[in-house]
């Protein structure tokens, strides 16, 4: 009897094990099973994204190069290559070659049609949208990269937008564009006045409340840069005919002689002469000799001449305009300058110069602050004699937005906060700004 007892217990044990080792079982297929409908609704979710609506093909391709995140100040979203060129290979830098390094916002963005087919070579471009639909972008770099190859083939695009603006996330970001997706409903030969018109409510710097980034907006378009010497510019510029393939052969041949070796080490940065030029000329110069026929007939002038006249006239534009000797289709350096202040030049240099302080915003003290501490960390400045830097059009007061004097005399007290800083970046320089 007992025995039987015993025995029925083990029976009952077992049958106990065998139905919990079930049950085990079966929330592990349950547990399966529900992962597999989320991946499912997961999927059909992301088809359910709409790609922008003038075009006829999905944006289906994956970039290897997109990165999403945050400035330094956490106040600001940062697409780095929301689209980039095809001509870039992630980690690669190439060398003595040169990237016009730019910015701007939706409104000025038309500029890069002029810009590619001058420099005829690799541009990266940062993108200021203070209230961002990244359809409505992926529309306008669609028709771009869809009507000019030079763009799909040189330009690479990235995004900053004011985080708590910000109306659609990732829902397109990872996505760039092949060869495939060609219809768009706008004729190309309409592109550049819809362009124009697109983006008319985001005026540089006057956005109401939303500071426009300039100096993030560089370094954003730096990064993106993938040539060991970069050119920073503003988008409303064009550089001189074939300055590129001068600088190339240029610096090539520098780093052939024993004069880079001993005199000339890569501490210098190749100054670019600016000048402004009257929008009404029918062709831009492209070429020294045409430049200064049109400033012997008052058609070009001194950037800044206006508004900062002292901002420019270190360059010696005097000096400059009456060299002898000026090879044509060659460049060469004509004279070396030391920097001083308020002295604002533009450059084509080594991509491992310092680069441009964030903090810096709207307008005033943003550009003069990297060229400062490009000075203090030890870099001369060289005056290159067959190269030149046109703005579009005459800067005159009428230009500038209302709040201009008042961010000038902000960022001022910030750049003398920022020369204070750099004495402790730099204890041993002998350089001051």
């Amino acid at each position: 009897m007992a025995s039987c007892t015993w025995r029925q217990r083990c029976s009952a044990g077992k049958l106990i094990v065998i139905l919990v080792a079930v049950i085990v079982v079966l929330q592990v297929v349950h547990l399966v099973l529900l992962s597999r409908v989320d991946a499912r609704g997961n999927r059909d979710d992301a088809k359910k994204v709409k790609p922008p609506h003038s075009v006829k093909k999905p944006l289906h391709t994956k970039t290897k190069f997109s990165e999403v995140g945050l400035d330094s100040s956490g106040n600001y979203q940062v697409y780095r290559f929301l689209v980039a060129s095809e001509k870039i290979t992630k980690g690669v830098i190439i060398k003595d070659d040169v990237t016009i390094v730019t910015q701007c916002s939706l409104n000025r963005l038309h500029h890069v049609l002029s810009l590619v087919e001058r420099w005829n070579g690799p541009i990266s471009v940062a993108i200021f949208s203070a209230k961002p639909n990244i359809t409505s972008i992926f529309i306008v770099i669609t028709h771009l990269r869809q009507c000019f190859p030079k763009i799909r083939s040189a330009v690479s695009f990235h995004l900053v937008s004011p985080l708590r603006e910000m109306k659609e996330t990732q829902e397109l970001v990872g996505f760039s564009f092949s060869n495939e997706e060609t219809d768009t409903n706008i004729p190309c030969d309409q592109v550049l006045p819809w362009m124009r018109g697109f983006g008319q409510m985001e005026e540089n710097y006057a956005v109401q409340d939303v500071p426009y980034p300039n100096n993030l907006l560089r370094n954003v378009a730096w990064h993106g840069s993938a040539t060991e010497y970069i050119l920073v510019m503003d988008i409303d510029m064009l550089p001189s005919g074939e300055l590129r393939h001068q600088f190339k052969e240029f610096i090539l041949t520098k780093k052939q002689s024993m004069q880079w070796e001993i005199e000339e080490s890569p501490n210098l940065v190749y100054v670019l002469p600016v000048f402004e030029i009257n929008e009404r000329i029918p062709v831009f110069p492209s070429t020294r000799n045409e430049l200064i026929d049109l400033w012997e007939r008052e058609q070009v002038r001194q950037f800044y001449q206006e508004m900062c006249e002292k901002c420019q006239t270190h360059t010696d534009y005097i000096k400059w305009r009456n060299l002898h000797s000026v090879s044509s289709g060659k460049l060469n350096i004509a004279y070396e300058v030391e920097w001083m202040s308020p002295w604002e030049p533009l450059y084509i240099a080594n991509r491992n110069i310092p680069k441009y302080d964030e903090r810096f915003k709207q307008y005033g003290f943003n550009r003069i602050s990297q060229v400062c501490e490009v000075h203090i960390s030890g870099y001369n400045f060289a005056i290159m004699d067959n190269a030149f830097i046109l703005h579009k059009g005459f800067k005159t007061p009428s230009d500038f937005h209302s709040q201009k004097d008042e961010e000038n005399v902000q960022n001022k007290l910030l750049y003398t906060q920022f020369k204070e800083e750099l004495t402790i970046k730099y204890p041993e320089a002998v350089r001051q700004c």
